[in-house]
This record gives structure tokens, sequence and C-alpha cells, in this order.
């Protein structure tokens, strides 16, 4: 008994530093409400099919991305679960201003500021998705996620 309240309370406090354990959350229920959101969303069909990014649960614990609030003698959890209505992974390009030469006769070259940092493009038949970056994206394990942008 002392030994649980003991693993219980090295949880809470690696909750309170940013590090979500199994202890708390166990992985079934993330796999369960995963499942669920997969549902229904392909349950729901419309025009846009959406699509959870992450599969795997052991994903969850490693991201840091959750929202955790103590009510009274209750603990509660928030996870982000991404989603996409693109099914492919999208690919990432870096953008570079390129002095361009004009006129030959004149020693002047045009280069354009205030690029973004760079552009998320993927394209299937019937659809093309964005995102564009105005600074370098934060990436996670190769993977950009919104909820670990700072607001």
């Amino acid at each position: 008994m002392l030994n649980e309240l003991d693993v219980i309370r090295i949880a809470i406090e690696d909750l309170a530093h940013g590090q979500l354990l199994p202890v708390l959350l166990p992985p079934q229920i993330i796999a369960y409400t995963l499942w669920s959101v997969h549902h229904t969303l392909h349950q729901n069909s419309s025009l846009h099919t959406y699509t959870v990014l992450g599969h795997t649960t052991a994903d969850y614990y490693r991201t840091h991305s959750f929202v955790a609030v103590r009510q009274c003698s209750k603990l509660m959890i928030g996870l982000n679960f991404p989603l996409s209505s693109v099914l492919t992974s999208l690919t990432v390009y870096q953008s570079f201003p390129v002095p361009v030469p004009g006129d030959q006769n004149v020693a002047h070259v045009t280069e354009i500021d205030n690029l973004p940092c760079g552009i998320a493009f993927s394209c299937t038949k019937h659809t093309c998705e964005y995102l564009i970056f105005p600074y370098k994206p934060d990436l996670k394990n190769d993977i950009f996620l919104f909820g670990h942008q700072q607001s």
C-alpha cells in the first residue's frame, strides 16, 4: 500500500515538471480514446475527412503536450489529439532570399525580404494543403504539432 502511494506521489511530482507517466493515465485509456476519436471522425463523413496524427500511445507520453488541473480531490488531464485532413505527410521547405540580377546593363540586384521561414506542402488528386511558418517550426521527433508552438 505504501509503495503504491509513493509511486503515485512520484508520478504527480513528475506531472508538475511536465512528465506524464502511465501510472496516472494508463495506455489503455489513451488507446481507447484514440480509437473513439478516430471512429467518431470517420463515422461523421463530410467533405473533409480528418484523421488523428498520433497513432501510438507512447507518443502522448513523449510529447509533453497536455494540461493537468486539480479540482478538489480530482486530477484532470487534457491531451491534445492533433488532427489533419491530409492523410499523407507534408513536405517542409525552407525559404532563403536570393539576389536576382535585373538588366545586364545595370549593376543592380533585387532581393525579396520578409519571406516566411518555410512552408509545408502536400498535394493529392483532389486537394492541395499547406502551412506557412513565419518562424522556424518547433519539431518534436520530426513531427510538427500545433500544441507545441508558443502563442
